[in-house]
């Protein structure tokens, strides 16, 4: 007899409820029949819990192969032989960002719009050919007059220098406004064009050969190439003979000098009193500056010989004079009776720092102050009076 079939009587209508023997009711005090299931009903349970994919919840909502091995314990991490892990919200987070940029980073790159061809790879205009002109360029279907529009506007006026040619629906228009750009020939112009050419090729810093540079050259005409053997390693080394020491009867020996451009301006330096004279009338003889590290010391020279550069040439300068208090104040009193200026500018912090960055070795005391200069400018004045 079928469990589920539906309760009948002899003749095949239903039974009424109370006619009805229920099973395992709450008024039972004993169960009348057992429940266990036979071995073969529990395979038709377990092929229907596998074919349906998951375990018969209990209870307390969990699956039943997890309740079995329990025995009091906490729920295990492991279900069905796989490690199950939470995740919390700010891995949660990351994850998608992750997932979100390696989409957006396949859409771009293997994404093909429908309907729409993938683009085609552009295709470079051959290089003109330099030996041959280039063709004469199309005309502007604007004229220059209507391109070039300079509007000037201020506050009370407004001018307008547009120039509008009154053939210009007709196309008249285009030719006169273009007769300039076509009275270049055009070959005038493809040399034009190859000249700039080559002057962005050439490169950033000329390269100049020996005594063809203007920084270099009192060095190339007081000094000249040579080489010196050395008798121990039996080699030649390169380096510079002085002009200078020959005159003065030194041998090669000892006029021979290796090193850069500033070793041989010191050795001008250090021998000024013998080299000076040859070295500054090469200079003026090649038009050029003498430079700074190959000059003595002013201290070093003597005053009825003292010589300074300047841009036209060379002027004799003022005999060197020893620093003095008196003498800072007589520069002092002139400046501020021919400026007229006011007693109170020795006072001022710029005016001293200058006087000291001028002579480092000045002190504060040396320094006069605005009642010294009103006492020397009284002195001074009663003395012009008597």
């Amino acid at each position: 007899m079928d469990p589920d079939a539906p309760a009948l009587n002899t003749d095949g209508t239903l039974k009424d409820a109370s006619e009805i023997q229920w099973f395992n009711s709450p008024s039972d005090e004993h169960r009348t029949i057992n429940l266990k299931d036979s071995d073969a009903q529990k395979k038709h349970k377990r092929a229907n819990s596998s074919a349906h994919g998951s375990d018969t919840d209990s209870e307390d909502g969990l699956p039943r192969s997890v309740l079995t091995g329990l025995k009091g314990k906490s729920p295990a991490w492991q279900v069905g032989g796989k490690r199950t892990r939470l995740l919390s919200d700010k891995a949660k987070a990351a994850t998608s960002q992750l997932m979100a940029k390696e989409r957006s980073f396949y859409e771009k790159r293997f994404t093909v719009s429908l309907g729409k061809a993938p683009p085609s790879p552009e295709k470079r205009p051959p290089a003109p050919d330099p030996t041959t002109p280039p063709n004469k360029p199309a005309r502007a279907s604007m004229s220059k007059a209507r391109r070039n529009v300079i509007t000037d506007t201020d506050d009370d006026t407004t001018e307008d220098n547009t120039e509008v040619d009154e053939g210009d629906e007709d196309g008249e228009g285009d030719e006169s406004g273009n007769e300039q750009d076509t009275d270049e020939d055009p070959l005038q112009k493809y040399l034009r064009m190859r000249d700039d050419i080559q002057a962005e090729r050439m490169p950033a810093h000329k390269h100049f050969h020996r005594g063809e540079d203007p920084r270099t050259q009192d060095i190339h005409e007081m000094f000249t190439p040579g080489e010196l053997k050395d008798k121990a390693s039996d080699k030649s080394k390169k380096g510079n003979i002085c002009k200078g020491c020959i005159a003065m009867g030194r041998s090669e020996k000892n006029s021979f000098f290796s090193g850069d451009n500033s070793t041989l301006r010191t050795h001008v330096h250090w021998n000024w009193g013998t080299h000076g004279e040859m070295y500054l009338k090469i200079c003026q003889k090649m038009g050029i500056k003498p430079n700074e590290c190959a000059l003595p010391n002013p201290e070093d020279m003597p005053s009825d010989t003292t010589m300074q550069t300047h841009l036209d040439g060379f002027v004799q300068a003022t005999p060197n004079v020893k620093w003095s208090k008196e003498g800072l104040l007589e520069h002092i009193l002139d400046f501020i009776i021919s400026g007229d200026q006011s007693f109170r500018v020795v006072e001022e912090k710029p005016f001293r720092k200058l006087l000291k960055y001028q002579h480092p070795a000045t002190q504060e005391s040396d320094i006069p102050h605005r009642t010294k200069i009103w006492e020397e400018v009284i002195e001074k004045a009663n003395l012009a009076i008597r």
